[in-house]
């Protein structure tokens, strides 16, 4: 598989230390990547992700790589799957002589699929334990249920954050493509993100 990530600001007014106009700037990022995933056998599958990362700053520019990995076990269970996942090791090149800090962490968690008894429709609960390099620990939980074909509703959590915790979201499938939208409460700054 591959992926291709961009992200623009678009202009961005610059100021001097007095506070006086100096033009406008941008800050750009591009992340391309390539994966390449197996199953081991009928209850085990790997997969790693191979990414060569850019960054601007007005003039200055940086470049680097990060690389993810990742392992999932089916368990004898019904409906229950651990997995466990390495995210955005690697590292960039100095921008103005200071190193980017990738958001590397570490997460494993657990996920159950089923179905409600009484209604008959799909669900899928998920617990996952994040421990960034740089950041606050913590647990997050997803649940995704279905309450008609192809249509999704969705609720999560996050311990590991202190401007956001709860989450809600909808999802849709036509065929291959899929289109989801969610939304969450931004504690710190008073305001939402879309």
């Amino acid at each position: 598989g591959g992926s291709v990530q961009l992200f623009d600001s678009g202009d961005i007014g610059g100021y001097d230390a007095d506070a006086a106009p100096v033009g406008n700037y941008s800050i750009k990022y591009a992340a391309f990547a390539v994966t390449c995933a197996r199953r081991l056998s009928e209850t085990v599958a790997v997969g790693v992700t191979y990414k060569n990362l850019l960054e601007k700053v007005a003039q200055e520019d940086a470049s680097g790589y990060a690389l993810d990995a990742g392992v999932t076990v089916r368990l004898p269970l019904e409906g229950i799957v651990l997995a466990a996942a390495l995210r955005n090791y690697g590292r960039m090149t100095p921008l103005r002589n200071e190193r980017t800090k990738l958001p590397t962490d570490a997460a494993a968690g657990v996920c159950w699929s089923g179905s409600f008894f009484r209604i008959d429709r799909p669900f899928d609960l998920a617990a996952e334990f994040v421990s960034p390099r740089y950041g606050k620990k913590g647990v997050r939980l997803g649940l995704d249920i279905e309450p008609v074909d192809r249509f999704h509703v969705r609720a999560g959590y996050r311990g590991d954050s202190d401007t956001e915790h709860l989450s809600y979201g909808v999802g849709m499938s036509v065929g291959k493509f899929t289109v989801d939208a969610s939304f969450t409460p931004m504690k710190e700054f008073n305001e939402n993100a879309l």
